[in-house]
C-alpha cells in the first residue's frame, strides 16, 4: 500500500482536470482539500494496437505507438490518471490557490519500476539478501506510484518507507530520522530532498545492505550486499578523488548535501544516476587481487558522479536538450580519463567513440523528417550523418608543391556533405606543418607548399610535431619527395571517416615514429594491405618498444598474428590449418603456468589460453558423413577438449572471478561445434543459461543458443529464447536475448526460412504490442527484432486478410488494395531516401504510381475478372474468408508448428482456404493488375498462374484485351484523370496505405525537430 500527497499551484483559472502518470497501480481513493475527487485510468501503452488481426507492419504500429504515448505525455499536459476537480473547488481554482492532491494506491506485483530479488536458499529475507529497488529506462518513475513523470518538472520531496526491521531502506536526500514501531517489528526511514528534483530522478533500494561510511568524506556513504564490505572498501576507496578532480574542473562543490552508492544484484544497468544517489551492479565489486576490472569500474564511478551534476541537478526542460547534458557530463567525464589514466588513453577513447558513431549512422542512414522532399527543400538540412572523406596526393617536384585531392561521398546512407574548414597535417624532412583547407565542393584539389626540399638536403635530425627531434633511415622513402607521412583531420573535430592513399614507407615511417597513438593505430590498418617484410619489420619494432603505448602494441600484435597467444592462434598454413608448433607452444603455456607467488589473480590470463586454443581450432574433414565421436577425434582437438573439460571441473570448486574462465569455455565448446568436432547439441548451453547461474555465464550459453538456432534452424531452441524473453526474472537477460537475437537473426527479411511462419508473427507480434508494456527498453528491443525478421512491412508469411480490389460503386471504378503489396511501399520510401537505390526499382511495376493504366479499373474488368475467377476456381460458391480468425481462433494459431511452404511456413486450418498475392514475372515486362497465383493455406502450394500453363495465357490475353477497351473509352474518363493527376502530383509518395509510414530505412521514430532517437520506439518518453 501507498499514499501520495502532491502540492499543486495552478496557474490558469479554468482548471477542472488534473492528469498525473501511472503505471500498474491501483488507484483506491483520490482527494483534493479533503473532498472525493472522481478520477478515469486509462494506459492505451497498455495494448498499442488493440484488436487488430490484420495489420503487422511497423509503420502502422509506430503510427499507433506514437499516439499513445503523446496521450500520456505530462509535457503535453497528459497522464495515464485522470482526476476531475470538485466542482467546491472551482471559485478555490479560479482564485489560483493551492490545491493538495491525496491518491491512495498499491502495487500488486509489479513487473516493471521496481525489482525484486529474492534468492531461492533456507532462511529469513533478510539472511537470504532479498532485496528490491527502482529500476527503468529514463523516465519509469510512474512504474511504482502516481507523479508528474516528467524532468521539467521539478519539485520538493518528502519520502517516507516503511520496512521490516531487518532491512535498510536508502533514497534521495538526507535521512532525517528513523522511526521503529511499538512491536519493533517494522521501522520507517525519512528522507528530505529540499533541492527541487523532477520525479524520473527519484529512485529507491531497500535490502539488508551493510553501511560503510566514506573514510575521507563523511557526506558519502556506500551499501552493499551481506558479506561483500571487504570487496566495497577496496572498490570505492578512490571515489573522494573524483569528487575533488570534479569541484575543481567546475569550480563548484558537489550539488547536494549528500552522496549515497548502492550496489545491488540483477542490475537493470551497471550505473544509473539519480538525485544524491546512485545504484550500481554488485558485479563491479572486487578485491585488490584483480587488477582488470580496477579501470572499468573507476570509470563507472567517475561516470555516475558527472550525471550528479548534469542530469540530476541541472536536468533537462524538454527531449531535445538530452544531448547537452549527455555531453556536458561525457565532457567532464573526458577530463577525468585524461587526467588519470592519460592523454593516450583518451584519445584513443575519443576515437573508439567516433568509430561508433560513424558505424552507427552508416548502417541506420539519417533520420527524416518528412517521407517526401519539396522542390525547394535541401536534402542536406532534412538528415543526420557523419563524413566520408577520400584522399589521395601527387608530389610536384618542379613547384615542390604538394597536391592533395580529397574527395566526397555524400550520396551512400548515412553520410552528408560537409562544407568548412579541415585541418591537414604534413610531416616533412624539415618538421611538421599545419594547413588548413577550406572544403566547399564534392572533388576539389588544393596545392599545399612544402618547406622542405629533397632528402639531399635534409637535416640529420628531423623535428616531430611534439618537438623532439629524431634520426630516421630514410632509405626507404622517395628521393625527390620531402614528405614522409600525411593525416587529414588529426584532431578529430569533424564527424567523419577518412580513407587516405599513401605509400606503405609512409605508413610505416608514420608507426615508426609520429607519438599520436591515434596515427600509430590508423597506421596499423592500413599496413594490414601491405603484407611486406618491411611492414612486418615496423610492426616488430612496435611490438618490441616497452615505451609505445600498450593498446598500439596490442594492435600491432594482432595485425602480426605473432608473438601472443591469442594472435598465434590464428596463424594458418597453406592447408588453412594452425600449426603444430602454435597448439604445443599454447599448451605449454597453460601447463606451465604457476600463479602460487603472484599476490594478483591470473583468470584473465588463464581465460585467454582458452580463447587462444578456441581460435586454433579449424574446421574437420568429415570422411564418408562419420559421425564424430571421442574415439575417432583428431588427437589436436582432443587435447584442446581435454583442456576445456579440465578448465570446467576447477572452476566448480575453485571459481574464478566473474567466472571468466566458465565463460571461456562455453564459447570454446561452441566453436568445436561449429567446426564439427563435436556434436552439435544446446542443452549444455541451455542448462547453464538457467536462472541462477551468474549473469556472464548465462550471457555466453545464451549467445551458443542463439547461434545454434541460426546454423541449425531450430524452431525449437527459437521458441525457447522467446519463451525466456517473456518470463524470465531478470530484465537485463531478457533484453540481451533479444539483442542477440537481433544482432545475429535466425533469418532475415530477405531469406526464406522454414521459421518463418503465421505462428512466429504472432508472437512477436503479441510481445512487443503489448506484452512489454512495463519496460520501454525490452519492447523497443522486441520491435528492432521484427525489423530485423520482417522488415517494415507486414511479413510474406501472413495470409491475406482480404481481397485485392477495393470497390467504388459510386465513381464505378475499383483500386488495387495497397496492404496486399506493402513491400511496394517500402520500396518506394527507400527510393525517397536513397536515389542511388531508385535505380533498382524502375523496372517494377508499381501499382501506386501515378500510371493510370495500373491505378484504375473500370467496372468492365472487374466483371470480367470475377467471371474469370470464377470459371476456374469457383469462389463465388465458396465461404467468404477475409481472414483466418473466422475458422480458427486465434491462441491456436501460435500452438501450431510450422511447415515449409514458398518460403514461408503456413499452418491447418479445418476448411480449405485460399490466398491471393500479386505476381510480377519480370522487371521489364508489364503486367496486368489481375494477374494472380492463388494457393491453398492448409496444404502444398498450387501453382494455378506460371508462364507455360493456359490459365497464364488466358490471363495474358485478357488484359490485352482490356487495355483495348480502355483505350476506347479513354475520352469518357478525361476530365476524372486530369483531377486524379493534380492530386497526385502534389503528393506522389502520400499513400492511402495503412502500411505506409514515416521511416525510409529502419523502424527507428522521429522526433519532431528531426533529431534520431537511439531507442526507436519512444520518441518522447525514452530517449
Amino acid at each position: 500500500m501507498g499514499f501520495v500527497e502532491l502540492t499543486i499551484f495552478p496557474t490558469v483559472a479554468n482548471l477542472n482536470r488534473i492528469k498525473l502518470n501511472s503505471k500498474q497501480c491501483r488507484i483506491y481513493r483520490v482527494r483534493i482539500n479533503d473532498l472525493e475527487a472522481a478520477f478515469i485510468y486509462n494506459d492505451p501503452t497498455l495494448e498499442v494496437c488493440h484488436n487488430e488481426s490484420k495489420q503487422r507492419n511497423l509503420n502502422y504500429f509506430s503510427n499507433a505507438y506514437a499516439a499513445a504515448v503523446s496521450a500520456v505525455d505530462p509535457d503535453a499536459g497528459n497522464g495515464e490518471l485522470c482526476i476531475k476537480v470538485p466542482s467546491e473547488l472551482w471559485k478555490h481554482v479560479d482564485e489560483l490557490k493551492v490545491l493538495k492532491i491525496h491518491i491512495n494506491f498499491s502495487l500488486d506485483q509489479p513487473k516493471g519500476g521496481l525489482h525484486f530479488v529474492v534468492p531461492s536458499v533456507e532462511g529469513s529475507m533478510a539472511e537470504r539478501g532479498a532485496h528490491v529497488f527502482s529500476c527503468g529506462y529514463q523516465n519509469s518513475t510512474r512504474f511504482w506510484f502516481p507523479c508528474v513523470d516528467s524532468y521539467s518538472e521539478l519539485c520538493t520531496w518528502k519520502l517516507e518507507f516503511t520496512v521490516d526491521a531487518a532491512m535498510v531502506a536508502v533514497s534521495n536526500g538526507d535521512l532525517v530520522e528513523t522511526v521503529y514501531t511499538h512491536d519493533m517489528r517494522k521501522k520507517t526511514f525519512h528522507y528530505m530532498l529540499t533541492i527541487p528534483t523532477a520525479a524520473s530522478n527519484i529512485s529507491l533500494a531497500i535490502g539488508p545492505f551493510e553501511i560503510l561510511v566514506d573514510p575521507y568524506m563523511h557526506e558519502v556513504t556506500h551499501f552493499c550486499l551481506p558479506q561483500l564490505l571487504p570487496l566495497l572498501k577496496h572498490t570505492t576507496s578512490y571515489l573522494h578523488e573524483v569528487f575533488e578532480f570534479y569541484e575543481e574542473i567546475l569550480t563548484c562543490r558537489y550539488p547536494y548535501s549528500c552522496f549515497k552508492t548502492v550496489f545491488i544484484d540483477e542490475a537493470y544497468v551497471e550505473v544509473a544516476a539519480y538525485a544524491s544517489m546512485s545504484i550500481f551492479s554488485t558485479n563491479l565489486l572486487h578485491s585488490a587481487m584483480i587488477i582488470d576490472e580496477t579501470p572499468l569500474t573507476r570509470r563507472c564511478l567517475a561516470q555516475s558522479l558527472a550525471q550528479q551534476f548534469f542530469g540530476c541537478f541541472i536536468s533537462r526542460m524538454s527531449w531535445s536538450d538530452e544531448w547537452v547534458l549527455k555531453g556536458i557530463s561525457g565532457y567532464i567525464y573526458g577530463l577525468w580519463m585524461k587526467k588519470t589514466f592519460g592523454v593516450n588513453e583518451y584519445h584513443h577513447w575519443i576515437k573508439e567513440e567516433l568509430d561508433k558513431i560513424v558505424a552507427y549512422e552508416l548502417k541506420t542512414g539519417g533520420v527524416l523528417l518528412h517521407p517526401i522532399f519539396g522542390g525547394g527543400k535541401e536534402k542536406d538540412k532534412d538528415q543526420s550523418g557523419v563524413v566520408k572523406f577520400y584522399g589521395s596526393f601527387a608530389f610536384n617536384r618542379k613547384r615542390n608543391v604538394l597536391e592533395l585531392e580529397i574527395k566526397q561521398d555524400y550520396t551512400s546512407p548515412g553520410t552528408q556533405k560537409y562544407v568548412g574548414p579541415l585541418k591537414v597535417t604534413v610531416q616533412e624532412l624539415d618538421g611538421s606543418f599545419n594547413h588548413t583547407l577550406q572544403i566547399e565542393e564534392n572533388s576539389l584539389k588544393h596545392d599545399i607548399p612544402c618547406h622542405s626540399k629533397s632528402r639531399r638536403n635534409k637535416k640529420k635530425k628531423i623535428p616531430l610535431m611534439n618537438g623532439e627531434e629524431v634520426d630516421m633511415d630514410l632509405s626507404a622513402m622517395d628521393a625527390d619527395s620531402p614528405l614522409l607521412w600525411i593525416r587529414i583531420d588529426p584532431d578529430m573535430s569533424v564527424l567523419r571517416k577518412v580513407e587516405f592513399e599513401q605509400a606503405d614507407f609512409m605508413w610505416q615511417y608514420q608507426l615508426r615514429y609520429e607519438r599520436d597513438v591515434v596515427a600509430q593505430q590508423e597506421s596499423i590498418l592500413a599496413l594490414e594491405k601491405f603484407p611486406t617484410p618491411a611492414s612486418r619489420l615496423a610492426l616488430t619494432d612496435i611490438l618490441e618498444q616497452e615505451q609505445c603505448f600498450y593498446r598500439v602494441r596490442m594492435s600491432a600484435c594482432f595485425c602480426l598474428a605473432k608473438t601472443m597467444p591469442v594472435a598465434m592462434a590464428l596463424l594458418r598454413d597453406v592447408h588453412n590449418l594452425c600449426p603444430k608448433e602454435v597448439l604445443t607452444f599454447i599448451l605449454d603455456l597453460i601447463k606451465y603456468n604457476d600463479n602460487r607467488k603472484n599476490k594478483f589473480s591470473d583468470n584473465y590470463y588463464r581465460a585467454e589460453m582458452i580463447d587462444a586454443l578456441a581460435n586454433s581450432v579449424t574446421p574437420a574433414v568429415s570422411v564418408n558423413n562419420e559421425v564424430r565421436t571421442l574415439d575417432n577425434l583428431n588427437p589436436d582437438v582432443r587435447l584442446i577438449l581435454e583442456e576445456i573439460t579440465r578448465f570446467l571441473n576447477m572452476e566448480k570448486l575453485l571459481p574464478s572471478y566473474r567466472h571468466t574462465i566458465t565463460v571461456s569455455c562455453l564459447r570454446a565448446i561452441r566453436v568445436l561445434q561449429k567446426n564439427g568436432h563435436v556434436p552439435s547439441d544446446p542443452a549444455l548451453f541451455k542448462s547453464y543459461a538457467e536462472y541462477g547461474h551468474f549473469v556472464d555465464i548465462r550471457i555466453a550459453a545464451l549467445e551458443a543458443v542463439v547461434d545454434y538456432t541460426k546454423v541449425d534452424r531450430s524452431y525449437e531452441e527459437l521458441q525457447w529464447l522467446l519463451n525466456m524473453i517473456q518470463n524470465d526474472p531478470v530484465p537485463y537477460v531478457r533484453h540481451k536475448i533479444l539483442n542477440m537475437l537481433t544482432k545475429n537473426p535466425p533469418f532475415t527479411k530477405n531469406m526464406e526460412s522454414p521459421l518463418c511462419n503465421e505462428a512466429l508473427v504472432d508472437q512477436l507480434w503479441k510481445l512487443m504490442n503489448s506484452g512489454t508494456s512495463h519496460d520501454w527498453r525490452l519492447r523497443c528491443g522486441a520491435v528492432d527484432l521484427y525489423f530485423t525478421l520482417f522488415g517494415l512491412s507486414r511479413p510474406s508469411c501472413l495470409p491475406l486478410p482480404e481481397l485485392g480490389l477495393v470497390l467504388n460503386l459510386k465513381e464505378k471504378k475499383a483500386v488495387l488494395n495497397p496492404t496486399i503489396i506493402p513491400e511496394a511501399v517500402a520500396g518506394n520510401q527507400e527510393a525517397a531516401s536513397n536515389p542511388s537505390s531508385h535505380a533498382q526499382l524502375v523496372g517494377f511495376q508499381n501499382p501506386f504510381s501515378n500510371s493510370q493504366d495500373e491505378e484504375e479499373i473500370d467496372m468492365d474488368t472487374v466483371h470480367d475478372s470475377q467471371a474469370f475467377i470464377s470459371h476456374h476456381l469457383n469462389m463465388l460458391e465458396r465461404p467468404s474468408t477475409p481472414g483466418l480468425s473466422k475458422y480458427r481462433p486465434a491462441s491456436s494459431r501460435s500452438a501450431l508448428m510450422p511447415q515449409h511452404s514458398s518460403g514461408c511456413d503456413s499452418t491447418a486450418a479445418t476448411k480449405p482456404q485460399w490466398s491471393m498475392e500479386l505476381t510480377r514475372k519480370g522487371a521489364g515486362k508489364e503486367q496486368s493488375p489481375l494477374e494472380m497465383s492463388m494457393h491453398p493455406v492448409a496444404t502444398a502450394p498450387l501453382s494455378v498462374f506460371t508462364k507455360e500453363s493456359t490459365s497464364s495465357k488466358h490471363s495474358d490475353h485478357h488484359h490485352h484485351e482490356h487495355k483495348k477497351k480502355k483505350k476506347k473509352h479513354k475520352h469518357k474518363h478525361k476530365h476524372k484523370h486530369k483531377h486524379d493527376s493534380k492530386e497526385k502530383d502534389k503528393d506522389p509518395f502520400t499513400y492511402s496505405s495503412p502500411a505506409s509510414g514515416r521511416s525510409a530505412r529502419s523502424p527507428l521514430f522521429q522526433t519532431e525537430k528531426g533529431t534520431k532517437s537511439p531507442f526507436p520506439l519512444c520518441p518522447e518518453e525514452c530517449i
